[in-house]
């Protein structure tokens, strides 16, 4: 396998280019550590293949990609990727604390239903977000011991809530819902003990979240009929799409004469989230500095995460709001590479905790217009008031934080955020080694 990332619709160039995060990250790095070679056409036509011990332009080039971002400096036609062997048996995970009772983040229908169970309680009742955030930094940080090399990935959903105008907030005791995705190397009975680990970490007793084992993966599993890697591993980790708000029925549909196909249809089964059309969305990011978060910046975190532009209406219009925490740091970057290594790729944030990824995504029919109880004015208030949040999250004060991620891309951020202490070397190689004078490789944010 190669490190891959959590949607079907990503492809291979620009994810590993742009670092390429994913379910691998905490036991193999980024995708763009295993790229050992690729060929390129320069702006002036020229074809060179970029090696790590080519010439000075030739390792310079391939440097450049792995990490720097896409298109910046030159055509890339071909990559050679150091796959790695699978594990003997692995499975995906989940674990959902605080579920809103009109949805259930996770892809399948008996797991809406348990969420759905478990969400009647009063959300009162439910498990801190702050105690939940700090048992998965705990884990993530962890390389010994029963889940510090087995948990080969992970990312954190929290959702974002309204603040009401005469409610206080208080980080100790306010509460979101929160989904933790992981992959785990090791049997099933391993991954169940992990899992009540972290529910005790966070204080949370038996019954009172829920969790889902995907089916067993793996070198032990994959020569048996019917499995494929992505069926047992892949399409866990997405956003909600309108395939899931209308399997749960939470937005009318248009009317036939004006749905035009609004939920595509294969052999009578809708399409999963990542073969749709791409739904409106908004994305923003910032990475978490070597030394955490702390106290201060875990209050400040969660404060961006509840806002009073924001509303109880926005769901049930197919408008949702939340963060991504995925984890970078873990047994690859603390203990199987060294630091030389780690200077041979440009992703420059590989000393970093985890990635902040804030995302607005707004559910349209394909027709483009909205048909919803409620009217036009209405609905794009909401979307405007939650767009305005986006905003607020991008310049947002969270002590200990840096940096931005190229690939989750956001055009308000200045360029040289995306790249750090490798931006001026990176100009650089594009001026003198890209063959580009007239800048042809350009857009909003590539290097120059």
């Amino acid at each position: 396998m190669v490190p891959h990332g959590t949607c079907d619709s990503v492809c291979i160039g620009g994810f590993s280019m742009g670092g390429g995060w994913g379910p691998w990250t905490r036991r193999q790095g980024m995708c763009c550590e295993h790229i050992v070679e690729a060929t390129m056409v320069l702006g002036d036509g020229s074809i060179t293949t970029a090696r790590m011990d080519g010439n000075p332009a030739e390792r310079e080039l391939l440097w450049a990609i792995k990490g720097g971002g896409g298109f910046s400096y030159g055509i890339v036609t071909e990559l050679v990727i150091q796959t790695f062997e699978l594990p003997w048996e692995m499975y995906r995970f989940s674990i959902t604390w605080n579920p809103d009772n009109r949805y259930s983040p996770d892809p399948t229908q008996a797991d809406r239903a348990n969420a759905a169970t478990d969400a009647t309680a009063d959300a009162a009742n439910g498990t801190p977000t702050l105690h939940i955030l700090r048992a998965w930094e705990q884990a993530i940080c962890r390389t010994d011991g029963e889940g510090g090399r087995q948990l080969a990935g992970t990312n954190l959903k929290i959702y974002a809530k309204p603040l009401e105008s005469d409610a206080s907030f208080d980080p100790e005791t306010i509460r979101h819902g929160c989904v933790m995705y992981g992959y785990w190397e090791g049997d099933k009975s391993s991954l169940e003990r992990f899992i009540k680990a972290m529910a005790s970490a966070t204080g949370t007793p038996e019954g009172s979240y829920t969790s889902r084992i995907g089916e067993p993966a793996g070198r032990k599993h994959q020569q048996q009929e019917g499995h494929q890697y992505g069926a047992m591993l892949m399409n866990d980790w997405h956003q909600i799409s309108r395939h899931e708000l209308a399997a749960l029925g939470l937005r009318k549909p248009a009317p036939p004469e004006a749905r035009n196909d609004d939920i595509p249809v294969a052999q009578g089964t809708p399409y999963k989230p990542d073969l749709e059309t791409p739904e409106g969305h908004k994305i923003t990011s910032r990475l978490v500095n070597a030394c955490g978060l702390g106290s201060a910046g875990h209050a400040r975190l969660l404060a961006s995460l509840t806002s009073p532009l924001l509303d109880d209406e926005n769901l049930d219009c197919g408008l949702y709001t939340y963060v991504t925490l995925g984890a970078i740091t873990g047994p690859y970057y603390q203990d199987v590479i060294s630091d030389e290594q780690k200077e041979q790729s440009a992703f420059p944030y590989k000393e970093h905790l985890y990635a902040i990824q804030y995302q607005t995504w707004w559910v349209l029919p394909s027709d483009g217009q909205i048909h919803h109880e409620d009217s036009l004015d209405s609905t794009a208030r909401l979307l405007n008031r939650a767009l305005d949040w986006m905003q607020e999250c991008r310049d947002y004060a969270i002590p200990n934080t840096s940096g931005a991620f190229i690939s989750f891309k956001d055009s308000s951020i200045p360029t040289s955020r995306y790249f750090d202490k490798n931006y001026t070397r990176l100009i650089r190689i594009k001026q003198t080694r890209s063959q580009d004078p007239n800048n042809l490789f350009r857009s909003r944010k590539t290097i120059i």
